[in-house]
């Protein structure tokens, strides 16, 4: 399973291999090659011609563009290099002096809109605080210029540990990250981070130092993962098998909520799934999903209870959630279960799991979105400490979080930016934790956020990102399966 990591993480891995003989030259090289061979991905190769701005601040990520843009001279491009400060560091120093003996040219003043490409080599990770003044007018014409823009290691402006953006902040194209993911891009304000390249620059994972933070990493499920993972189907098993799940969902006018969580929860595998629901949604339900039963009451030996899609939040519904509850089942809580959790605070064991997004978060927390997305990191840990439960923090990207790991389903499916996703993740979650038995929450998550999206992904190149329904998603969840 690969993993994304903190900037003090990627710092204290190269401090530690600086001083184990590694050279700061070597791997500022390494760097600029694989920015060099990203570019000829971005724009037509060859480069012979072709102008391109690198725009380079004065600590080592503007070394990186420096060295990058004597690459892109001895390829005969056009190469411009913009020095908003001189630079403070000896390998960016160096790289200055070797760029001279290159048919490179330094400007003051650039005309933004005047290339085919813009490298963004302004801040890296170690940036501490809100871009202002003269740095924030020169972000603003780059975002501004309708070029394309390439950001080295993490968008200048952007929090490399929490996407967040306090002050300007560049709208990159594509961001090319070295050796490993930063947490921040999957987060990034605005998707600020575009398309996101990892790339390998030799920096020796002998020398990774110990995770004493739980913050400095988090797993991201590969599609090999996804596959080798998924819980496993024995051909003489019988529906008992594969869990017996009771949705407690629904109300007048929010039938389709029931309906969507009931379908994904039986397209991802539930061997039986009872929904708890008053007559009127159950009329629906009988026709929009026939192999869900519909009850009055708990049924016996359920192995699964997910609750929260479309309920009316009010005090009878929290009496009736109570009654229904027990923590030693395993159990997801999702939409209005979770509004009536923020205003009814209890322990919920851990074989729960909590699916809030952003808002949801911040009414958890008795907080603003903000202070949710300034750190989701940290939000998810309270969640987890507040609620003794396990998180799922959705959003573009999601954040999963079992009080021992964290995990990361990186987003950019806008097909899944609809009314009723978080209901299908409800089903689907619902169905794989119900088939692990109720254990390995965090797996249990990591897969059904990696199978919404790959459903997601399957349907919006058939459809396009504006016309599929959670329906379509919901329909197709089988066959995505079956094409990877």
């Amino acid at each position: 399973m690969n993993f994304s990591i903190s900037p003090e993480y990627m710092r204290a891995w190269e401090q530690y291999a600086f001083s184990k003989g590694v050279s700061s030259l070597y791997l500022m090289e390494k760097a600029a090659r694989a920015s060099f061979e990203a570019i000829k991905g971005i724009i037509a190769y060859p480069l012979k011609g072709k102008r391109i701005l690198l725009v380079c601040g004065s600590g080592n990520n503007g070394g990186d563009g420096i060295a990058l843009a004597r690459m892109l001279a001895y390829e005969s491009a056009e190469t411009h290099v913009y020095i908003i400060k001189e630079p403070r560091t000896e390998d960016a120093k160096y790289n200055t002096k070797k760029l001279k003996n290159t048919s490179a040219t330094i400007i003051d003043s650039p005309k933004f809109n005047d290339y085919d490409l813009i490298v963004d080599a302004i801040f890296g990770t170690g940036l501490r605080g809100g871009v202002e003044g003269e740095a924030a007018q020169i972000i603003n014409s780059i975002n501004t210029s309708g070029v394309k823009v390439l950001s080295l290691d993490i968008p200048s402006g952007i929090d490399g540990n929490t996407g967040y953006a306090e002050g300007a902040f560049i709208r990159a194209n594509y961001t090319i990250s070295f050796q490993k993911a930063k947490h921040g891009l999957f987060f990034s304000k605005e998707g600020a981070a575009g398309k996101i390249i990892v790339a390998d620059i030799d920096l020796p994972s002998i020398y990774m130092p110990q995770i004493t933070n739980l913050q400095d990493s988090a797993f991201i499920m590969r599609q090999e993962d996804f596959l080798s993972l998924l819980p496993k189907r024995n051909p003489y098993s019988y529906k008992g098998d594969f869990g017996r799940v009771m949705l407690y969902v629904g109300s007048f006018g929010m039938a389709g909520a029931a309906s969507m969580a009931a379908l994904a929860c039986i397209k991802s595998g539930a061997g039986l799934v009872y929904v708890l629901c008053e007559d009127k949604v159950a009329e629906i339900l009988q026709n929009s999903v026939p192999n869900a039963m519909c009850v009055r009451e708990k049924p016996k030996n359920i192995s699964l209870f997910a609750l929260g899609c479309g309920i009316e939040e009010n005090a009878t519904t929290w009496e009736t959630i109570l009654e229904l509850f027990d923590d030693t089942i395993p159990s997801v809580w999702d939409a209005g279960a979770l509004n009536l959790l923020a205003k009814n605070p209890i322990k919920l064991g851990e074989r729960a799991i909590i699916t809030p997004h952003i808002g949801e978060a911040a009414r958890l927390l008795n907080c603003s979105n903000e202070d949710i997305q300034k750190d989701m990191f940290s939000a998810a840990q309270e969640l987890y400490l507040r609620f003794g439960a396990n998180v799922l923090l959705k959003g573009n990207s999601m954040l999963m979080y079992d009080g021992k790991d964290f995990a990361i389903q990186p987003g950019g499916v806008p097909a899944l930016a609809k009314g009723g996703s978080g209901d299908a993740l409800l089903g689907i979650l619902s169905a794989i934790y119900a088939q692990q038995k109720g254990e390995k929450p965090l797996l249990a998550m990591q897969l059904a956020s990696y199978w919404l999206n790959l459903s997601g992904r399957y349907v919006q190149k058939k459809q396009g990102s504006y016309s599929p329904s959670t329906i379509d998603i919901v329909n197709y969840l089988g066959m995505a399966l079956s094409r990877v």
